[in-house]
């Protein structure tokens, strides 16, 4: 993981700034980690992945075991998950009494939580 680059811009450190600002932890490591994964993703594979693919690993666990243990080890001893499952399911669940037709509900509808709760991330 060391050789995945993050860029070095004043846009990056600006958003970096303003999401360690206003993030909670468990969102920050979860935005920290999906870049990550996109890269390693992309190492593995020889593809482009788009982030959401990347997203769908963390959030669900789907796809983790393309990823070496080694690689999907390191990248949790750096940004660890904490809370982000109780965390992301509040906030879909939130957006999905208010809005029951919208994506969020769409996903919770469909059985999102019981795919967070058995991520193999967390295990």
């Amino acid at each position: 993981m060391n050789d995945i680059t993050v860029p070095d811009t004043t846009a990056a450190r600006a958003a970096l700034e303003v999401a360690t600002a206003y993030e909670s932890g468990a969102l920050l490591s979860h935005s920290q980690r999906v870049y990550r994964w996109a890269a390693a993703l992309v190492e593995h594979n020889g593809i482009e992945y788009l982030i959401s693919r990347a997203a769908a690993l963390d959030i669900v666990g789907r796809d983790h075991d393309v990823l070496t243990a080694e690689c999907r080890a390191e990248v949790l001893a750096r940004y660890p998950r904490l809370d982000l499952a109780t965390e992301f399911l509040s906030c879909f669940q939130a957006q999905a009494d208010r809005k029951p037709t919208s994506s969020a509900g769409r996903a919770i509808g469909s059985g999102l939580v019981g795919r967070i709760v058995q991520n193999p991330l967390d295990a």
